[in-house]
């Protein structure tokens, strides 16, 4: 790509998309590796056990597409469950608030219907990262002690 540019909360992330730019990605490709490293280097921000929302608005497209990468609850998750269990509304914590995390599969999505590489080759970098390690900054070291015992 001749032109681009990729914004992220961390430089690493921010530096591993603008390489998959600089090697022929398209801005898909990119953001997926760039969010991906934000999974390993900014785990208190986001992580693959979440969700994901996207707006793609494809080039020579009259409009943008939205996908939403939000997971599922479990099969017996029901309005009628959670009332019968003293709520009027859906709790914010808890077990009844859990869905089965949707990014992952929403990378994939976006990928197969937009990308021009594939999933493996848009998470190489993250994969490393997580493998070999990387300094941490101070707000994730602020972070994880203000965790610990959590």
């Amino acid at each position: 790509m001749t032109r681009g540019v990729i914004a992220t909360p961390h430089h690493v992330a921010s530096e591993v998309g603008a390489q998959v730019l600089r090697d022929g990605g398209n801005a898909i490709d990119a953001a997926i590796a760039a969010d991906a490293v934000l999974c390993v280097v900014y785990p208190q921000m986001t992580s693959v056990s979440g969700d994901l929302m996207a707006m793609v608005w494809p080039a020579g497209a009259s409009e943008p597409i939205g996908l939403i990468g939000a997971g599922r609850s479990g099969e017996l998750a029901t309005i009628d469950a959670v009332r019968s269990r003293g709520h009027e509304s859906m709790p914010l914590r808890g077990i009844l608030s859990v869905t089965v995390p949707g990014t992952v599969d929403a990378w994939g999505r976006l990928l197969e219907r937009f990308g021009t590489l594939g999933l493996g080759a848009v998470l190489d970098s993250a994969a490393l990262l997580a493998r070999d390690g990387y300094t941490i900054t101070a707000h994730l070291s602020e972070f994880l002690k203000d965790a610990a015992g959590w």
